[in-house]
């Protein structure tokens, strides 16, 4: 079993696992480099290479235990058909609709899937935060990895 399998199963380790979010690694040069050279957003999202390496960096350059893959949450729902698209100086632009999605995927097959209910247009709505807290994805990989 890995350091962080054990760890997420409160098992005894022999030291605390490190990982690192691919946001954490933004900051990188050779991930400054990837993307000066990779414009469209999407595209470096769906390219299995780069993503790959994009994931790696981090690892190689620090050594940590783990990285979440490099990807984006904006890729669920473009995965789902929905528009997605980037202005530049103000960010991602979405349809007309603003869920909050987790997934678990394992072999390219959603394993697991939460999404919270309702629609967020302008803000104004409930915007609960229950079904796609980080602790609930934990929970079910600690549970599920016996």
């Amino acid at each position: 079993m890995s350091l962080i399998t054990n760890c997420i199963k409160n098992k005894d380790t022999t030291s605390n696992p490190i990982w690192l979010m691919r946001q954490a690694g933004r900051y990188l040069p050779e991930f400054r480099e990837i993307r000066k050279k990779n414009q469209d957003f999407i595209k470096l999202c769906l390219n299995n290479d780069l993503a790959s390496e994009i994931t790696l960096q981090p690892i190689r350059r620090f050594g940590f235990d783990g990285a979440v893959i490099f990807s984006d949450i904006l890729m669920l729902p473009y995965g789902l058909g929905q528009k997605v698209e980037f202005e530049k100086n103000f960010g991602p632009k979405l349809g007309n609709r603003s869920w909050r999605y987790m997934a678990v995927i394992t072999d390219g097959i959603v394993e697991k899937w939460w999404e919270e209910p309702g629609i967020n247009n302008e803000g104004s709505d409930d915007d609960p935060y229950l079904e796609t807290m980080p602790e609930k994805c934990l929970e079910y990989l600690a549970a599920g990895s016996e």
